[in-house]
């Protein structure tokens, strides 16, 4: 006989006597109608429970619950003293609750939820409950084995029977009861999936090149860009067609001279790019270009691309050690120190042995200087016997910039070096390498007649230890007391010197005055500034020290038409009276590559110009060449030539601004070409005068 609905809900809940467990599991495993319906207690339970531990969003339904709970636990304190009847009542009772409790859910799970606040579990952890969407009641997964109340004792317990979850789907309104899902058969669960949709074209990424053009269009649109007169496209046509190796292509555009030289300059590159021997072959003939630009600037820069390692053999065993022009040897000597192939130094050290022009030898060693590998250090040891001084003078900066030993080098170079434009550049050299015997010798340099090489060694000993001291004796008296004990130098350090220019300090033997006195330093006052600087150095110059001042607009005038004169008091007094006369504006041009060059033929030790960085007039105008003559005409000399920058602005608070533009770096670089210092000054002006 099948138990009824209310013993399998009490079975369900854990309420069942222990001696009747065992008999109503077995019958339970033996028939289907009593298994069916004991799973479906099994599953309301487990749902009330899960939603118990959630708490209902609803204040009354919590209510309800609770209280409906402390009834049936008074119920069930209960039974253990009544009767069987009283079994069915409590049974009853429980069936009853389980099914208020879920039609109040089902009820309340239709209304719009509100945001539920943090409860407290069994466990005393915080829950915040998750309010239930749309009115679906949550799938239960494992349902929850029967809770045994705490007075009955299973000897045995209750098997887990497998219970398929219950899922609930749309109810309709004023429905109270949830309908049930079916379980999907096995043929739902593997439906079909769609066909996947049809894959892109193919397209190129992103860092993929696109494919080349045939020459035939590289041509077509190089014409057109022609008409065009679109130098930019012109120019990224030329790079289109060395990457298709068109040579003939591109040696019609460098040597067409209708062509400009920009235009020519990267067909020259393009070239290089190619990077076999016909094509440099092609690059060389410009060499001699009567464009100064193309052969001085650009071939070099061309023959510096070159990548391929036989090329740049072939140049140096075959056309430079052969060459009879001396543009060709000049270019390739240039480039030597930039070329992107390896040098081989063994070849080049042969041909170095036959070169006779001690310019080109000047520019090997220069552009060597650059170079990283040993045979560069090796060549530039091999040139410290050269007998030109600024050949070897060259070399030793190459030495003291590549050798991570180079003060025992450059200790015992100063030990046989007897030009005084050498052994000034490794004083300048020692001033970073501290140690005991350098300090000893730069000491003993001090006996020097030579005001210039005295002043240079009197700065590295200052930078070295961070003493200050005008006098050979002064400095042997503290060498002897300390042993060259060396401190660390001070940034506020002032190197002592016969005078100053601004805060330029000069030791020297001669020193040239070039100023601009044209019309635009008229107009903002800058020409006062710099007359005033002038009168004030000139005042101070020592007697022994020679001199002469250049005074320039549109033409160049000189303080003494006899070169240079000493400071004397008669010579001060009228150089005082020539700068007086310059005050008056004349001209508007600015001569200034002639005016540095007639100051270059007084071979003077220091230069300075000072300037706005103009040049509309004279020789040379251009930029680039100015600073290159200048260059090649200076290094026969070694004059330090240092520029004062004289810039106008609107700006009231000039502290922190600082002058840039091509005029800026034309006065920079002549300074750093040629072992000067460069420094500006701000004049500030309000419409076109000094404020």
């Amino acid at each position: 006989m099948c138990p009824s609905k209310e013993v399998l809900a009490l079975l369900a809940s854990g309420n069942v006597p222990e001696n009747e467990v065992r008999t109503l599991i077995e019958h339970i495993r033996t028939c289907e109608r009593c298994a069916s319906i004991y799973k479906q207690f099994l599953a309301t339970r487990s749902l009330i429970k899960h939603l118990s531990a959630k708490e209902p969003p609803q204040g009354s339904m919590q209510r309800t619950v609770k209280s409906t709970q402390e009834r049936l636990q008074v119920l069930l304190r209960r039974r253990n003293v009544v009767n069987s009847l009283f079994k069915r009542i409590a049974a009853c009772a429980a069936i009853a609750a389980t099914i208020l409790i879920a039609l109040i859910i089902v009820e309340n799970m239709g209304r719009e939820p509100t945001t539920p606040s943090p409860i407290s579990s069994d466990k005393g952890e915080t829950v915040v409950p998750k309010p239930v969407k749309g009115g679906k009641v949550e799938v239960v997964e494992n349902p929850v084995e029967p809770v045994q109340p705490a007075s009955v004792k299973h000897k045995e317990s209750v098997p887990e029977l497998s219970v398929t979850p219950v899922k609930t789907a749309e109810h309709s309104e004023g429905s109270g009861t949830p309908a049930v899902e079916p379980k999907p058969t096995t043929a739902e669960t593997h439906r079909e999936l769609p066909p996947l949709p049809p894959l892109p074209p193919l397209t190129r990424r992103d860092d993929e090149e696109p494919p080349l053009p045939s020459l035939t269009q590289v041509l077509a649109r190089f014409a057109e860009l022609e008409k065009k007169d679109d130098i930019s496209g012109q120019i990224e046509q030329l790079h289109i067609a060395a990457k298709l190796r068109a040579r003939d292509f591109l040696s019609s555009v460098a040597l067409n001279k209708s062509y400009s030289v920009s235009l020519r300059q990267e067909a020259l590159v393009a070239l290089a790019e190619i990077g076999d021997k016909q094509s440099v072959e092609v690059i060389l003939q410009t060499a001699s270009d009567v464009d100064w630009y193309l052969g001085n600037i650009s071939v070099p820069k061309a023959l510096s691309v070159v990548s391929d390692e036989e090329t740049v053999e072939w140049l140096l065993k075959d056309v430079f050690a052969h060459s009879s022009l001396k543009a060709v040897k000049v270019a390739i000597a240039k480039a030597l120190g930039y070329v992107q192939a390896p040098v081989p130094y063994d070849v080049l050290t042969k041909s170095l042995k036959r070169e006779a022009d001690p310019l080109v030898r000047f520019l090997i060693a220069e552009s060597l200087g650059h170079r990283t590998e040993k045979g560069a250090l090796a060549v530039l040891e091999m040139f410290l016997k050269d007998k030109e001084w600024f050949v070897r003078d060259i070399a030793v900066e190459g030495i003291a910039r590549l050798s991570e030993d180079a003060a025992p080098k450059l200790l015992k170079i100063l030990s046989e070096e007897r030009s005084p434009f050498v052994v000034e550049t490794i004083v300048k050299a020692l001033a970073n390498f501290r140690s005991e015997e350098s300090i000893k010798l730069l000491v003993s340099l001090l006996r020097t007649s030579d005001r210039r090489l005295f002043g240079e060694t009197l700065c590295a000993l200052t930078k070295i230890t961070g003493k200050v001291f005008k006098t050979e004796v002064e400095w042997r008296n503290w060498f002897s007391k300390t042993g060259g004990k060396i401190e660390r130098p001070s940034d506020e350090i002032v190197v002592p010197a016969d005078f100053y220019f601004m805060d330029i300090p000069f030791y020297t033997k001669s020193i040239v005055f070039v100023v601009d006195c044209s019309r635009p330093m008229h107009n903002t006052s800058r020409v006062e500034l710099a007359l005033k600087e002038v009168e004030k150095t000139v005042s101070s110059l020592p007697e022994f020290v020679l001199f002469n001042i250049i005074c320039f607009d549109t033409y160049a005038r000189f303080f003494s038409h006899s070169g240079l004169v000493y400071a004397s008091h008669e010579n001060k007094a009228k150089a005082l009276e020539f700068l007086k006369a310059q005050r008056i504006p004349q001209f508007a041009s600015s001569l200034l590559y002639d005016s540095i060059e007639k100051a270059l033929e007084l071979s003077p030790d220091d230069i300075v110009l000072v300037s706005a960085g103009l040049a509309s007039a004279g020789k040379f105008t251009q930029f680039e060449r100015i600073l290159f003559e200048i260059y090649y005409q200076n290094i026969f000399k070694k004059s330090r030539i240092h520029t004062v920058g004289l810039f106008a602005t609107t700006h009231k608070d000039t502290e922190k601004v600082v002058p840039v533009g091509p005029t800026v770096d034309l006065l920079k670089n002549l300074a750093s070409q040629n072992h000067g210092i460069f420094i500006w000054r701000w004049v500030t002006v309000k419409n076109g005068n000094e404020k």
